[in-house]
């Protein structure tokens, strides 16, 4: 009793239960980093002018689950494929905006190509560490604005009954406004007057 008040004894039991921390920037998170892949270039093929939008995919083992791994950076490049260097330096094709872009929580990262002023083939590859995918686009001319005659330096020609028969070749480039050969076909007529 305390001051004339009777104590009651009385037991409480307090259960503690530990909680999961699903925090993969946290030490106590058990995350292996398996898989990085390109799931998604739309389009996988577009014109000067257009972009494409290019989706990685960031996952791994999460305490025996396969799950994507927020917060991680993943670098995305464009380049040149391998078989069309010309070895002037220059790797690159076009450009990716951002070239470094962090997963979100689903362990997603996006990044924006554009082909500035260059048609081919190019080669998206993105990297985290020692892990890389890569795949193909196609990127196609623009509208064609120049049609150039090719005429070749020994163009001197008898007049028909001189003495013999006598041809030329002459020839047509026809290019778009950032001087690339178009991708469509056109007819070109020649015509002497």
């Amino acid at each position: 009793s305390f001051i004339g008040i009777p104590f009651i004894k009385t037991s409480v039991w307090l259960e503690f239960v530990p909680l999961i921390n699903t925090d993969v920037n946290c030490p106590l998170y058990s995350a292996d980093i398996t898989t990085l892949e390109l799931v998604s270039v739309t389009p996988d093929s577009l014109s000067l002018g257009e972009e494409s939008e290019i989706i990685a995919f960031l996952s791994g083992n999460v305490d025996g689950i396969t799950t994507g791994i927020e917060g991680k950076w993943i670098y995305f490049q464009s380049l040149i494929p391998e078989d069309e260097q010309n070895g002037e330096g220059n790797l690159t094709f076009g450009e990716m905006s951002p070239t470094y872009a962090q997963t979100d929580a689903n362990g997603m990262a996006y990044s924006t190509f554009s082909p500035l002023n260059q048609t081919g083939f190019a080669k998206i590859r993105i990297s985290r560490e020692d892990l890389t995918d890569e795949t193909y686009l196609q990127v196609f001319s623009g509208e064609a604005i120049s049609l150039e005659l090719i005429v070749p330096t020994d163009n001197d020609l008898m007049v028909t009954g001189g003495g013999g028969n006598e041809s030329v070749t002459i020839s047509a480039e026809i290019k778009d406004g950032f001087g690339n050969y178009v991708s469509d076909e056109y007819d070109v007529i020649f015509s002497v007057p």
